[in-house]
């Protein structure tokens, strides 16, 4: 132990466990440094992240009830529910597969494609908005039994890609 200190350092308990040599350096004359590291180190980023997805799925069911009312208004009766319903089941059966899949193609591919299966579900959502401005129309695209079908399924890809990312 070093004169004038008050206890041993972290240098002096290194050097009497014979990790360093007396000039402070290894074996091999590298020099080591020593980090300490906070155990809060993360708390910022964990809050910010927190807060995010907290935003993100209040607006989220926030517009999956507009989007049930909505489809009820437009003669499209108990389709919000059960679009809800399948997203849900999609995000159960994708988050089976989570594991695996970000280990084979890594964390930040997975999200991005996993996003990309939002994509066909917000377009199918524009078919009952095409047929909210003629709820008489006799179009194929616009009738229940088309869009029912491409709404229920793409809301399948869309709980998929939620519960792989």
């Amino acid at each position: 132990m070093k004169e004038g200190k008050a206890g041993p350092s972290l240098g002096d308990d290194l050097y009497k466990n014979n990790y360093l040599s007396p000039t402070g350096k290894d074996d091999d004359h590298k020099e080591i440094k020593v980090h300490i590291v906070s155990p809060h180190l993360n708390l910022n980023k964990a809050l910010l992240c927190s807060t995010a997805f907290l935003g993100l799925y209040t607006s989220l069911y926030s517009a999956q009830n507009v989007q049930s009312v909505l489809f009820d208004d437009d003669n499209f009766v108990g389709l919000g529910f059960y679009s809800n319903a399948v997203v849900y089941l999609g995000q159960g059966s994708g988050s089976i597969f989570c594991v695996f899949i970000c280990n084979k193609i890594g964390d930040s591919k997975s999200m991005a494609y996993a996003s990309l299966f939002a994509m066909p579900f917000i377009i199918s959502l524009m078919l009952p908005a095409c047929k909210s401005v003629d709820l008489t129309s006799p179009s194929f695209w616009l009738s229940n039994g088309f869009v029912i079908p491409v709404v229920l399924f793409t809301s399948l890809l869309n709980g998929l890609g939620e519960g792989v990312s």
